[in-house]
């Protein structure tokens, strides 16, 4: 007798890609402009660090971990936001809780990161795709977070097709 095949499992990556950028941007209107470099971290050249930074300081080489002098260097109009991280898990919280509406099997990893395994949702011949791109605009409508900032892609979806 030969046992059925186990469907395979449909997991979804939700990644929050430059978060705390987003989240300061979707707070305070005068940051929210894409071509304007934003970071957060500690605003002293002398010592400060980097946590994250938007999508317009990384064209300037800005990246998490690096020191505040050296992305000044880099990007001289760059804003840096001092950290707020009692948002930054508030507002992670609202976007779990919307993956929890979806499926109790939500695995957090970090704020800004974790696993949602969609595989009893989603029947034979339905698309991960179109779950993760209703994901991506419920989390996007509910935290203001700009699009960039919000992935979600399955182990059965192409990177041609990450919404």
């Amino acid at each position: 007798m030969e046992l059925p095949k186990p469907r395979p499992r449909i997991i979804l990556c939700l990644d929050l890609d430059a978060f705390f950028a987003s989240v300061e941007a979707a707070d305070d209107p005068r940051l929210n402009n894409p071509e304007r470099p934003l970071a957060v971290g500690s605003p002293d050249p002398r010592r400060g660090v980097i946590s994250t930074a938007s999508y317009a300081a990384r064209a300037y080489g800005v990246k998490a971990g690096m020191s505040t002098a050296e992305a000044l260097r880099r990007c001289e109009d760059l804003k840096i936001v001092v950290p707020r991280h009692d948002r930054y898990a508030e507002v992670s919280d609202i976007v779990f809780d919307i993956c929890r509406r979806v499926t109790d099997l939500v695995e957090p990893t970090s704020v800004d990161e974790g696993f949602i395994d969609a595989t009893k949702l989603l029947g034979a011949g339905q698309d991960p795709f179109l779950l993760a791109v209703e994901l991506r605009r419920v989390i996007r409508a509910e935290t203001g977070l700009d699009r960039k900032s919000t992935r979600l892609n399955s182990s059965h979806v192409s990177e041609s097709r990450m919404p």
